[in-house]
């Protein structure tokens, strides 16, 4: 259905948007995050400590909130 193929697209567009937007690290985080790895477990791949990554999901929660609101699907 084309509906069902718009929404994926939606969602990739949005997924790719959000992504330009992170930094190395935050991708990093967002990755394992993504996997379903604890923050000590994030904390322990990436080398920094667990409030390292409870900031970088906090960020990455904000930015993703703001690109929302904006309406800013657009892969830049």
């Amino acid at each position: 259905r084309s509906s069902a193929a718009s929404d994926v697209y939606k969602r990739q567009q949005l997924y790719l948007s959000l992504v330009s937007m992170l930094s190395k690290y935050e991708k990093a985080v967002l990755t394992y995050y993504l996997e379903g790895l604890s923050y000590k477990e994030i904390a322990k791949l990436t080398g920094k400590g667990d409030k390292a990554v409870d900031n970088a999901i906090q960020r990455i929660r904000r930015k993703t909130a703001q690109m929302l609101k904006s309406g800013d699907i657009s892969n830049s």
